[in-house]
């Protein structure tokens, strides 16, 4: 799926995303793959939108259909996404890190390991250094 009228926006600015929801949302049950490589499920990023506006249900749900996709396609790599992308929704729903954030985080982890994914551990790092920030 290539969209010309979608730009990197910066993150800090999440209504700046806004705008990209009509255009992907209509195609979250699909995957992007070309033959060559995998973007993987299309609902991992409508997921992320949906988390990064604050709609945390929506978000989940996306991000769940995505770790599916993922899980049935034997894709570990974007297994291991959609849990990190879970487990930063729930931290940003809660404004912490639950039990449940906690065990997704932990097999993304077990994932990363095994597969050498060595930027998305440091992600989980991150993640779990500033969920302790944010609880002092």
């Amino acid at each position: 799926m290539r969209n010309p009228r979608v730009r990197r926006r910066p993150l800090n600015q999440p209504l700046l995303h806004q705008p990209l929801l009509p255009l992907i949302e209509p195609s979250a049950t699909e995957v992007s793959f070309n033959g060559t490589t995998s973007q993987g499920p299309i609902s991992a990023y409508v997921g992320k939108l949906h988390s990064l506006l604050g709609h945390h249900e929506h978000a989940d749900t996306y991000l769940r259909a995505a770790l599916a996709a993922a899980a049935s396609f034997g894709w570990n790599h974007h297994r291991a996404a959609a849990l990190i992308d879970l487990g930063r929704c729930r931290f940003r729903c809660h404004g912490r890190l639950d039990a449940e954030a906690l065990s997704l985080l932990d097999e993304a982890s077990t994932i990363c390991v095994e597969r050498g994914i060595k930027s998305w551990a440091a992600r989980i790092v991150d993640l779990r250094h500033e969920a302790a920030a944010a609880a002092e």
